[in-house]
């Protein structure tokens, strides 16, 4: 996925989102989620410098991650997508609000009997 793509995702509504994640593999979202990393990592966030444009977006980018996988109902995405909202709300200052999303990720992979630290994006 280009970059550009993930751009007009991000300006789409949430009826267009669940529309697309349901005629989309799990392997094309998969692939929609290598990307949003790579672009969130690209934003060299760090916990505890003040909120920035970077953070903003890297967030906005997690919600739709959130979104995807939510309406894809495949729960490794979800586990997935919900690591990316608690790195990113941490990075943007949010930081309680960043811990649920950890521990629902963490619960997700735990279920799933998948070890999230051998397999970082």
């Amino acid at each position: 996925m280009k970059s550009n793509e993930l751009g007009n995702l991000l300006l789409k509504d949430e009826e267009y989102l669940r529309a697309y994640a349901g005629s989309s593999t799990t392997a094309q979202l998969s692939e929609i989620f290598d990307t949003m990393w790579s672009r969130i990592r690209a934003a060299n966030l760090t916990s505890g410098q003040p909120r920035g444009s970077e953070s903003v977006e890297s967030a906005s980018i997690a919600r739709l991650a959130v979104t995807l996988a939510t309406s894809k109902m495949d729960p490794l995405l979800d586990a997935e997508a919900h690591r990316m909202m608690a790195y990113t709300l941490n990075a943007n200052e949010q930081y309680e609000d960043s811990i649920d999303h950890y521990r629902y990720a963490l619960q997700g992979f735990a279920e799933r009997g998948w070890d999230s630290s051998r397999h970082c994006r």
